[in-house]
C-alpha cells in the first residue's frame, strides 16, 4: 500500500483481518517448500510462525499462509523490517495441533532441506509384504536410511503372498524415521513414518 509491504494473508467469511505494515525499505523473505505424500503429513494452511535468524539477529514471527496439502509444492511471501544480516536458521512454531512435514524448505534461495530427524538407524525396521494369498515373514531392511538419501534393499521369502496389497513396517528400536518414498518390486507406497517401536501398515497406491 503506498509502498508499504504487508505481505500475504487470508480473510476468511464475514471476518476482519488486521495486517501490520512494513517500511518501504523492509526486507523480503520468499519461502518455498514441498509438503511430502504420506498420509498423515500435510498440514493447515496457516499457525506456523517463521522466525529467520541471521548473523546479526531475527525477525518477528511471520504467519506463513499457503497451501500445505500433501504432496504439493507452495511458498509464502513476508516482509520484517529487522537488520538480520545474512540468514543462518529457519525457527518454525506451530501454534495448533496440525501436524505438517515438508520435504524441501528454501527461503530467499537458501535451502533448509526437511524435516530434522527424518533420518533413521540403518537397520531394525522389520518390513512384512501383505499379499492377497498371504504374507511374507518380517526381513530386516539393512540399508542407510539417513536424512536425505536414496536407498534400498532386496530380500527373500519361500511364501506365495500373490499380490502385493501392502507393506508392514515394524520399528523395534526407538529410532524414529520418516521416508517420502518407498516402493516394493516397482509397486508404490508413498511417504510415511514409523515411530518407535510401532507397527505401521502401507497400502499400494
Amino acid at each position: 500500500v503506498n509502498g508499504y509491504h504487508v505481505g500475504g494473508g487470508s480473510v476468511d467469511d464475514y471476518k476482519t483481518e488486521v495486517y501490520p505494515a512494513y517500511g518501504k525499505d523492509a526486507s523480503e523473505y520468499k519461502v518455498l517448500f514441498e509438503t511430502g505424500s504420506g498420509q498423515y503429513y500435510g498440514g493447515s494452511s496457516q499457525g506456523y510462525m517463521f522466525t529467520i535468524v541471521g548473523t546479526k539477529g531475527e525477525t518477528s514471527p511471520h504467519d506463513c499462509v499457503a497451501n500445505k496439502a500433501k504432496g504439493t509444492s507452495n511458498g509464502c511471501t513476508f516482509y520484517d523490517n529487522a537488520d538480520i544480516g545474512e540468514i543462518k536458521e529457519v525457527e518454525i512454531y506451530n501454534s495448533g495441533d496440525e501436524w505438517w512435514v515438508f520435504t524441501s524448505l528454501t527461503v530467499n534461495g537458501y535451502h533448509v532441506g526437511g524435516g530434522q530427524y527424518y533420518g533413521g538407524s540403518s537397520q531394525g525396521y522389520m518390513f512384512t509384504i501383505v499379499g492377497t494369498k498371504g504374507e511374507t515373514s518380517p526381513h530386516n531392511c539393512v540399508a542407510n536410511k539417513a536424512k536425505g538419501t536414496s536407498n534400498g534393499c532386496t530380500f527373500y521369502d519361500n511364501a506365495d503372498i500373490g499380490e502385493i496389497k501392502e507393506v508392514k513396517i515394524y520399528n523395534s528400536g526407538d529410532d524414529w524415521w520418516a521416508f517420502t518414498s518407498l516402493t516394493v518390486n516397482g509397486y508404490h507406497v508413498g511417504g510415511g513414518s514409523v515411530d518407535d517401536y510401532k507397527t505401521e501398515v502401507f497400502s499400494i497406491q
